[in-house]
């Protein structure tokens, strides 16, 4: 049997430490849910809290602290700026699956700035870094828009009653001649890819010029085609494919035409172009009509 003064030091020891025990029971069950769980080992927190905080909703299945997924802060370690998820398969949410994560809460595992999914070797900072892209592709060859170009464009006339086998510009009639009219345009596509039209349009003064009723075109030289009425002359299309060249040659007659005798007049065959590039050009033929003996 010990005497008094042993049986009060032991008695008073082991109260000391019962005390601060419980203090520190105490400290770490009102403090942070930090200290009370991340100061823990894994075997204290599975006894003591994990089931009683899961329920609670204060920490998730993944072991992630509900408060850390719920305010988004970033994922611990990874200089990217990714939200934690709620994925129970890839709790990190960097598209490899936690079994075979090699680090299932940090989506950029080796902290090179690229996500473990994207990432080539996700545990080599030095492959895969995002401040060292590949190079970009060699740009191919620049496609030429072009347009379509005019190279040539006019109208002429010719008197077929006095036989006359030149196209001019301007020629002699008296009423009852029959002329010929020529329009002719030559396009150039520059473009390497695009095609485009062109419209040839013609205005025959007619108080003084009857129109036949009908033309011919012929395109880069071939068969003619008729082209029936004078719907043409407001407007006949010509495509053009890329890097191509087309020649347009539109013919048709008319007969001069006096209103009175003894009358002199210039009535004109007025033509013009325009294509899909904004180019644009005119010629005009003329005839001197007149109820006197031509010489």
């Amino acid at each position: 049997m010990g005497s008094p003064v042993f049986i009060f030091v032991t008695t008073t020891m082991v109260a000391v430490i019962l005390t601060a025990s419980l203090i520190s029971q105490y400290q770490r069950e009102t403090t942070s849910i930090e200290d009370k769980y991340t100061n823990r080992s894994a075997a204290e927190i599975d006894d003591t809290y994990h089931q009683s905080y899961l329920d609670s909703g204060l920490i998730t299945e993944d072991g992630f602290y509900d408060d850390n997924v719920i305010s988004d802060d970033e994922v611990s370690g990874s200089p990217l700026n990714t939200q934690a998820g709620a994925d129970p398969n890839d709790w990190d949410e960097d598209g490899i699956p936690n079994a075979t994560d090699p680090d299932p809460r940090n989506p950029d595992t080796d902290g090179d700035g690229s996500v473990d999914g994207r990432d080539p070797a996700p545990t080599d900072p030095a492959t895969g870094k995002t401040d060292t892209p590949p190079a970009p592709p060699a740009p191919g060859p620049v496609e030429q828009v072009g347009e379509l170009a005019i190279n040539d464009f006019y109208t002429n006339v010719r008197n077929l009653s006095r036989g006359a086998t030149q196209w001019v510009t301007h020629t002699k009639a008296q009423p009852g001649d029959q002329l010929a009219f020529i329009v002719y345009a030559e396009l150039t596509n520059t473009s390497d890819r695009f095609t485009y039209e062109a419209r040839i349009f013609d205005r025959l003064e007619s108080a003084y010029l009857k129109y036949g009723g009908s033309a011919t075109v012929t395109i880069n030289n071939g068969t003619p085609q008729t082209l029936a009425g004078s719907g043409w002359m407001n407007g006949y299309p010509v495509t053009v494919p890329a890097q191509q060249t087309a020649t347009v040659e539109i013919y048709f007659k008319a007969t001069a035409s006096l209103i009175t005798i003894n009358q002199v007049v210039v009535p004109t065959n007025f033509a013009w172009v325009t294509t899909t590039t904004k180019n644009q050009k005119t010629d005009a033929a003329f005839v001197t009509i007149n109820s006197y003996p031509i010489t």
